[in-house]
C-alpha cells in the first residue's frame, strides 16, 4: 500500500500538512540540485495551494508512490481507482453513464520521449514481457468488473481521453495510456477503473454501509469491486 491511511498522501501526511511542513524544503532542494528552474521555483512558492497541487504536487506524489511500490519489487501491482463521467464536470449532478475499463503502460508520445527517464521506461516496456502480461491481467480485471458489477465495457468512443490519449488493445476495455503510475511502476500492472462513481445508481450504492467485510463496515458494491480484483489476479496466475 502506497498510503498509510485515508486522506494521506504517500508522504505519510495530508496535503495541507505537506504544504505547511515540507513545501519550502522540497522546492528549495529541487532548485538547488538543478531539477527545477528558479522561475518555476518562484512560481510554486507563491501560488495558491490549489495551483500547487495541480501544477506540481499531484505528479510529485505519484512518483513517490511508484518509488514505494518499486522498492517492494512486486510480482504484480493493482492500481485501484474509481472513475467519473468526464462530460459531467464539475460533478455537481449524477450521470446516467457507467463503464468499466483498465489501463496499462504504453502510448508514449514524441513529447514524452524527450526526457531520458521516459526513454528508459520505453525501453523497459519494449524489452520485457510486462506489457503483454499486464494486458492479460487487465483483460481479466475488466471481464470480472463487467460480469460481477453488471457494467458495460468501455470502447474508445465512450470517452474523449480514450479516443485521443490511449491506444486500444485486443482485450476489450483495456487501453494503453501513459499515466505516471503506468509508466514508472516496474512490474506487471493494471490500473483499474471499475465504475463511474458519479453514476446515478452507483453514487447511492457507494454511500451505503450495508455489509461487514473482514471487520470493516462498508458498501456491498465495494466488496464486489474487491472480489473482481481478487478473481482477476487468480485468473491471471492460472494462465
Amino acid at each position: 500500500m502506497s498510503r498509510d491511511q485515508g486522506n494521506f498522501t504517500s508522504f505519510n501526511c495530508t496535503f495541507d500538512d505537506w504544504v505547511k511542513n515540507h513545501r519550502r524544503r522540497t522546492l528549495d532542494s529541487l532548485k538547488n540540485n538543478g531539477q527545477m528552474a528558479p522561475a518555476r521555483h518562484k512560481t510554486l512558492m507563491s501560488c495558491s495551494d490549489y495551483d500547487l497541487f495541480w501544477n506540481f504536487f499531484r505528479d510529485f506524489d505519484l512518483a513517490n508512490r511508484a518509488a514505494k511500490i518499486n522498492s517492494f519489487a512486486p510480482h504484480l501491482t493493482l492500481i485501484i481507482h474509481y472513475n467519473v463521467d468526464e462530460k459531467n464536470a464539475p460533478w455537481k449532478n449524477h450521470s446516467p453513464k457507467n463503464f468499466s475499463m483498465a489501463f496499462i503502460g504504453g502510448a508514449f508520445t514524441a513529447g514524452d520521449l524527450a526526457k531520458p527517464e521516459n526513454r528508459l521506461h520505453f525501453l523497459r516496456l519494449l524489452l520485457t514481457d510486462q506489457l503483454n502480461r499486464s494486458q492479460q491481467l487487465a483483460g481479466a480485471t475488466v471481464k470480472n468488473f463487467s460480469q460481477q458489477l453488471n457494467i458495460p465495457i468501455a470502447r474508445s468512443s465512450d470517452a474523449t481521453y480514450l479516443l485521443n490519449n490511449c491506444i486500444s488493445t485486443s482485450s476489450p476495455g483495456v487501453f494503453c495510456r501513459n499515466l505516471v503510475l503506468c509508466r514508472k511502476i516496474n512490474s506487471v500492472l493494471v490500473y483499474g477503473e471499475s465504475l463511474y462513481q458519479d453514476n446515478e445508481k452507483e453514487c447511492l450504492e457507494l454511500m451505503k454501509c450495508d455489509v461487514d467485510a473482514y471487520g470493516v463496515r462498508t458498501s456491498a458494491r465495494l466488496v464486489k469491486v474487491a472480489q473482481s480484483y481478487y478473481d482477476a489476479v487468480i485468473d491471471h496466475l492460472l494462465n
